[in-house]
């Protein structure tokens, strides 16, 4: 009998770039944007100094790009790590649910906040917006689904409602102070659910914010994201939970630990 044959041999370049692929265009975008941006500035191919903002070098030296590579400028640490979790985790939830299949609005409501953040983060000093960017996706994805019941740090356990608060606090409680960046990006998520859901609804107005045509263009709408999985998406019942019975959206589980 002959030996069987060996198994085949795992090409891990293959299967990141096949886990890449699956994820929704938008999210891979911001995810591969904050990778290749944080590496090339950390390994010292590009100074930080070049890709942070600097109104001043934008405004006379025409560095437009600085308006780009602010959002993804981070230090190589553990905390970076988390960053990415946290990226990977409630951008793609927020892609594949509230946004499903509709690539140009999450895009125009990532242009929304990154030019919100802008000014903002201007007039406080900021150099740097990824925290901003990321708790401004996390601040609409915990009014979307303010009833899941999220798990903290050491198992505490809470509303998603209150997730972006939590981690303003957590940052204040271990020393580092109150971290403005992460203020601001809750500030634009805000103001964007606002003029978004809470002013149309309460006014019975149309909706302020519209996905300009270019976005259109570029990201149909009847594109799927990554793995052409989509979802349908119901807003969950404030009274009745996620997964109360008059849900009848996407069920995310009991929780989601962090």
């Amino acid at each position: 009998m002959p030996p069987p044959p060996p198994p085949p041999q795992r090409n891990i370049v293959t299967e990141i770039q096949a886990w890449l692929m699956a994820l929704p265009i938008v999210t891979r975008f911001l995810f591969v944007s904050t990778i290749t941006i944080t590496l090339v500035c950390n390994i010292g191919l590009i100074s930080p100094q070049y890709m942070i903002f600097r109104l001043p070098l934008v405004v006379y030296k025409l560095q437009v790009w600085r308006l780009f590579t602010a959002f993804f400028v981070n230090q190589l640490s553990f905390n970076f790590l988390i960053h990415l979790y946290f990226l990977y985790q409630y951008s793609k939830n927020l892609e594949t649910s509230l946004f499903s299949n509709r690539p140009a609005d999450y895009a125009f409501f990532i242009a929304f906040s990154m030019a919100t953040i802008l000014i903002l983060g201007w007039i406080v000093n900021s150099v740097s917006f990824s925290e901003s960017l990321l708790l401004a996706i996390i601040y609409v994805w915990s009014q979307y689904f303010r009833e899941m019941d999220v798990s903290f740090m050491f198992g505490v356990r809470f509303k998603a409602v209150f997730l972006p608060w939590a981690m303003v606090a957590m940052d204040y409680l271990m020393g580092y102070g109150l971290n403005i960046g992460k203020v601001v990006g809750i500030l634009v998520g805000h103001f964007y659910y606002f003029l978004e859901k809470v002013y149309p609804e309460s006014n019975g107005q149309a909706k302020i914010l519209q996905t300009p045509a270019i976005f259109e263009r570029f990201l149909p709408s009847n594109q799927q994201g990554g793995d052409g999985q989509g979802y349908t998406f119901t807003p969950p019942n404030r009274q009745n939970g996620p997964n109360g019975p008059n849900n009848g959206g996407h069920s995310w589980g009991p929780g989601r630990r962090l």
